[in-house]
C-alpha cells in the first residue's frame, strides 16, 4: 500500500452509486497539490453503483472526460463504492504471503461468509497487531498475525477492467476509497498511527473511515442527507449546486457537491444537527468495531474531515 508518484499518476476516479468523481493531483515537494477535481452524473442506463451496464457508452465518456481535462492515461488509481466492498481485519497465522493466500482460499470457501458470491479477494500484513498502545499487545501470541482482507465481486471487477481498457485507459490499482485515502495520508505524511476516524464528505453522503496503526480497519457508510440540514434553502437550491460549468457527454453530465448547498446559506442552524448525528452514529459504528470486530484495545482519538464539507471549520468546532 505505499504511495509512489512514480508508479501512480496522481489521477483518481472515485466511483459512487450514480456518479463519478475525477481527481489529479501532484507532487510538490513531499505535499500533494489539487489540480484537477470534477464530479460527473452518471445515465442510470449507462452504470450503476459500480457496474457497468453500457460499456461501450461509458468507456466513450471516460474517452470524453480524460480529453476534455488534458488528463494522462496510464497509471490510474480506482476507488470503488463502498457499497460494492468487503473489509475485514483478521487474526491469522503467521505464515508467508503464498501460504496465506492459500488458507484464505480454502476459508473463503468454507468459514468466511461474504455478501456476494464469486469474489476477488487480495490482502495485507498488519506490521503488528492492531492496537493504538504497545504497552496493550498481547504478547501471549506470538504466531498469529493481523491481515487485511479486501474483496469485491468478480464480475464487478472485470467489468470495470474491461470498460477502462476499452476507453484507452490504464489502471495502477482498483481499491476501496479508505485505503486511496491512506495512500493521500502517506504521501502527506500524516499516517495515523493512533486511533483515527475519517470523515469523508462525498458529493451526497459522508462515509467514515477507521484507522489504526497506519492501517485501515473499517469503512462505513453513515445515514446523512446535506438537504435535510438546509431547511432554509432557496426556492431554486439547484442553482446553488453548480460548481463547474455545464459540460454532458453521452454517458455522464456534469455534477455538483450537494453539501455545497449549506455552504451557500447565511444560516449555520444546520451545523450543530448534522454534527449532532454524525457523532451518534459514531457511537454506534464504534460499538460495533469495539465488540463485533473484537477491536477493544483500539481507542479512537482523532477525528479529521476530508472532502468538500460544508462549513468546515464550523462543525469542527462541534
Amino acid at each position: 500500500m505505499a504511495f509512489a508518484f512514480r508508479r501512480h499518476s496522481g489521477i483518481g476516479i472515485s466511483l459512487f452509486n450514480d456518479r463519478l468523481e475525477v481527481v489529479r493531483v501532484e507532487n510538490n515537494g513531499g505535499a500533494v497539490d489539487y489540480q484537477t477535481h470534477r464530479l460527473f452524473q452518471c445515465l442510470r442506463e449507462v452504470y450503476d453503483n459500480g457496474r457497468i451496464l453500457d460499456a461501450k457508452r461509458f468507456a466513450a465518456g471516460l474517452k470524453h472526460v480524460f480529453h476534455d481535462l488534458g488528463l494522462p492515461k496510464k497509471g490510474i488509481t480506482l476507488s470503488l463504492p463502498s457499497s460494492t466492498t468487503m473489509i475485514r481485519t483478521l487474526a491469522m497465522p503467521r505464515i508467508n504471503r503464498k501460504q496465506m493466500r492459500q488458507l484464505l482460499d480454502f476459508q473463503l470457501q468454507d468459514d468466511l461468509r461474504l455478501p456476494f458470491a464469486d469474489p476477488v479477494y487480495d490482502f495485507d500484513y498488519f506490521p503488528d497487531p492492531v492496537v493504538s498502545d504497545p504497552s496493550q499487545r498481547n504478547e501471549s501470541k506470538p504466531d498469529e498475525v493481523q491481515i487485511l482482507l479486501v474483496a469485491s465481486p468478480k464480475d464487478l471487477i472485470q467489468g470495470l477492467t474491461q470498460t477502462f481498457r476499452k476507453a484507452g485507459l490504464g489502471l495502477a490499482a482498483i481499491e476501496p476509497k479508505g485505503l486511496s485515502i491512506l495512500r493521500a495520508m502517506k504521501a502527506t505524511r500524516l499516517l495515523p498511527l493512533e486511533g483515527t476516524i475519517l470523515i469523508e464528505f462525498e458529493a451526497e453522503r459522508v462515509d467514515a473511515h477507521f484507522y489504526a496503526n497506519g492501517g485501515l480497519l473499517m469503512t462505513r457508510s453513515l445515514d446523512v442527507n446535506p438537504e435535510q440540514y438546509a431547511q432554509t434553502a432557496a426556492s431554486n437550491p439547484e442553482a446553488k449546486l453548480a460548481e463547474q460549468p455545464p459540460a454532458k457527454t453521452d454517458a455522464f453530465q456534469a455534477s455538483g457537491n450537494a453539501w455545497s448547498l449549506l455552504d451557500s446559506l447565511d444560516s449555520e442552524a444546520g451545523v450543530p444537527a448534522l454534527a449532532a448525528d454524525l457523532g451518534y452514529q459514531f457511537e454506534r459504528w464504534l460499538s460495533f468495531f469495539h465488540y463485533s470486530l473484537n477491536q477493544r484495545n483500539v481507542s479512537m482519538k482523532h477525528v479529521w474531515i476530508s472532502g468538500r464539507a460544508a462549513k468546515a471549520e464550523l462543525l469542527a468546532a462541534h
